[in-house]
């Protein structure tokens, strides 16, 4: 399978901005902030907020044209009420890619689905990838990105994506005890733009991965995943594991 667009900016991207960031104990703002912190100095790491000076030390700027410049990921804790609209900020500034935490799209109806392809396609338009809504983030270890909350995955070579996030805990405290270790993880979420397919073909060309496991519940193109499937026959392991058919 050939990609036609680059997922680079979500796997490495030069510099990350976070909305939503949180001094707030126990809070998805909070949970990302710090690991995406993890990644410094090898990338900037920036925080927006309207309401909070600062946040875990750092100060935040009201909006992205308080920054010097615009960075590649834009990481959106925020409510689902607002999403949109803030994922239509970013784009408007020029963010290479998105990735859309909040739950509340997709899942719960034919009205979610159609706000969460809005956003899909005011992505592709922009030239950017969007990564959700209803997710867990991302994390690339070779690039030393950190962007999922509660998931706290050992560095290897075994590439993870999922669709479910509570499996992702597990699959990580399991792995662990396993001595597994993971060269990405991937949470796509509702697949509202960037699908398990497109990762998958991605993972064909990542060096640093040796072996695939995939969780996915729905596949909105079933050949496109097939044919990252049958691209992946080189590498060792290929697991799967579906909750029901496509």
């Amino acid at each position: 399978m050939e990609l036609t667009r680059t997922l680079d900016p979500l796997f490495a991207p030069a510099s990350v901005v976070v909305y939503g960031a949180s001094d707030v104990h126990g809070s998805w703002g909070r949970a990302v902030a710090e690991r995406l912190l993890r990644g410094e100095p090898e990338r900037p790491v920036h925080f927006v907020s309207e309401r909070r000076p600062e946040v875990l030390g750092r100060a935040t700027v009201p909006s992205l044209d308080a920054l010097p410049e615009v960075p590649e990921l834009a990481v959106l804790v925020v409510p689902s009420r607002v999403l949109p609209d803030v994922a239509d900020q970013v784009l408007d500034a020029g963010v290479r890619a998105v990735v859309a935490i909040a739950a509340g799209f997709g899942e719960t109806g034919e009205a979610g689905r159609e706000v969460e392809l809005r956003m899909a396609r005011r992505a592709r338009e922009a030239g950017a990838v969007l990564l959700g809504p209803n997710c867990m983030g991302v994390v690339d270890t070779g690039s030393g990105l950190h962007a999922a909350p509660w998931i706290d995955l050992p560095d290897g070579d075994v590439a993870f994506v999922s669709q479910s996030g509570n499996l992702s805990i597990d699959f990580g405290d399991r792995a662990r005890d396993l001595a597994l270790g993971f060269s990405r993880f991937v949470s796509v979420g509702n697949q509202a733009d960037v699908t398990v397919a497109e990762v998958l073909a991605d993972c064909v060309s990542y060096e640093q991965t040796r072996a695939v496991a995939v969780y996915c519940e729905a596949f909105p193109d079933g050949r496109a995943f097939g044919r990252a499937a049958l691209a992946l026959r080189e590498l060792p392991t290929f697991a799967l594991m579906l909750d029901e058919p496509p």
